[in-house]
């Protein structure tokens, strides 16, 4: 009961007020009121994407990072196979700088971003999950239509990061695994352990987080998990 005061207080407060029609009693005032909720949560929405636009690029572009590390590696692995000669040796000294010039810069990179965002994804996919909980019971309580809409970016707030987050994962992985398939023996001993060196570094993975958890794609389908419990309780409660 007490759920369902609040909300008809909150809807008397969001109607548009129309002189001469009445959104409750005229059709067309229902519509143009509907219309108009829908443009108002399609700003929402877009402004609510677009601010996570700039940190996707970020994250998207320390993705395609790591495909520049594997491509390097990739090389190094035919110039080893060449003829060992002092010619070969030296190109393979600079290739190996390069990869850990790269690979260092990427690191400090995912670091910084880390650490500056970690607080900033707490608060927000909080804010998200509290947000998808109050529109689902929005549209089942008494049909808020435009909260399909807010689910839908929260959704995809929520997701884009956990998705890349996994992305990056996966790419760590795959870069360490590429040293481990460097043709090591064939190597000096000086580049073998420069190798070694890069191997143990690559082992030091960061992800995103909020302080507390992960973000990947197992964080994000337990986190609709617990939506999907608040939303039942809630559902009981009113």
């Amino acid at each position: 009961m007490l759920f369902k005061l609040f909300l008809n207080i909150d809807v008397a407060l969001m109607e548009l007020e129309i002189p001469y029609i009445n959104w409750k009693t005229s059709l067309i005032g229902y519509l143009i009121h509907l219309i108009y909720w829908f443009f108002v949560t399609y700003c929402f929405m877009i402004a609510l994407i677009i601010t996570n636009f700039a940190i996707i690029f970020y994250l998207v572009s320390a993705i395609v990072q790591y495909d520049i590390l594997k491509e390097l590696l990739s090389e190094l692995n035919v110039m080893i196979e060449q003829k060992n000669d002092d010619e070969r040796n030296q190109k393979i000294e600079k290739l190996f700088k390069l990869i850990v010039t790269v690979h260092s810069d990427l690191l400090d990179f995912l670091n910084i971003f880390v650490d500056l965002f970690q607080f900033y994804y707490f608060i927000d996919i909080g804010a998200l999950f509290i947000q998808i909980i109050i529109s689902l019971f929005a549209i089942s309580s008494f049909g808020f239509l435009p909260g399909y809409m807010l689910i839908i970016a929260a959704t995809f707030q929520i997701f884009m990061p956990c998705l890349l987050s996994t992305f990056i994962i996966i790419k760590a992985e795959e870069f360490t695994e590429n040293i481990n398939n460097i043709l090591w023996y064939l190597l000096p001993v000086k580049d073998q352990k420069m190798l070694m060196m890069i191997l143990k570094i690559s082992q030091e993975k960061k992800t995103l987080s909020t302080g507390f958890t992960e973000l990947n794609i197992s964080t994000f389908v337990e986190m609709y998990k617990a939506i999907y419990s608040y939303w039942m309780i809630l559902q009981e409660l009113n």
